[in-house]
């Protein structure tokens, strides 16, 4: 599962959202890890800005995050160039974000990118997102995504079906930031534990396309780039 966010608007934003999914279709085929597969498009961001017109190198990035999930071990692997941390909502325990290691955003280059491992039982939910969906009144981007978590868990807790849930996320955003119950209050160890910055220094800018390619769910929002590939042996 990769979930990714774009630099920029117009054309110029969509021709490199189009490349990406395009390349990361392409690199899920070689059964790469997340960590290495986020090396590969770093690479291809770094030739894009390099063929890129001198006015638009600035501007030519994303942030990324890859989820890779085995469901017979139950453990799910995640990297992120500067992406926002999944949030986990299951049975037992208060939704919260995945303390991830965050690695800078596609096309800086030269900084590797590390791994999380945890698990995820049957039932549970994994959410991937962008900053689209977080709160833009919040004193920072961990308390925003406190308050998305939060929303996150009342939908789990309620049994919603996943469609009414995105559905929800995505037309309900505004009531998000009216949200202030603390999250976390009982991590389990190793994971769900509040850190002084899940997302590191590393903040997604929105894009704003009103023409993506290649054209999303009509569920999704706009200016996002995502790809959920699944394998049988």
């Amino acid at each position: 599962m990769v979930v990714g966010d774009v630099i920029g608007h117009g054309l110029h934003a969509a021709a490199t959202m189009g490349r990406l999914r395009t390349a990361v279709q392409t690199l899920a085929d070689l059964e790469l890890p997340p960590d290495e597969l986020l090396t590969r498009l770093d690479e291809l961001v770094g030739r894009l800005a390099a063929e890129a017109h001198p006015a638009e190198r600035d501007v030519v990035g994303a942030t990324c995050l890859v989820a890779l999930y085995d469901p017979v071990t139950q453990q799910c692997t995640v990297a992120s160039a500067g992406h926002p941390p999944p949030i986990m909502a299951e049975s037992g325990s208060t939704a919260c974000p995945i303390a991830v290691h965050p690695g800078p955003p596609l096309g800086v280059g030269g900084l590797p990118f590390e791994t999380t491992t945890f698990r995820l039982a049957p039932d549970s939910w994994l959410a991937l997102y962008t900053d689209g969906l977080l709160a833009r009144n919040a004193n920072d981007i961990d308390t925003a995504v406190d308050r998305l978590a939060l929303h996150i868990d009342g939908l789990h807790r309620s049994a919603s079906p996943l469609a009414e849930a995105t559905r929800a996320l995505t037309s309900e955003r505004r009531s998000i930031t009216r949200l202030t119950t603390p999250l976390c209050s009982s991590p389990a160890p190793g994971r769900c534990v509040p850190t002084p910055s899940r997302s590191g220094s590393f903040q997604p800018t929105p894009l704003r396309s009103p023409r993506p390619e290649p054209p999303l769910p009509p569920s999704s929002p706009s200016g996002v780039w995502s790809l959920s590939t699944s394998r049988s042996s």
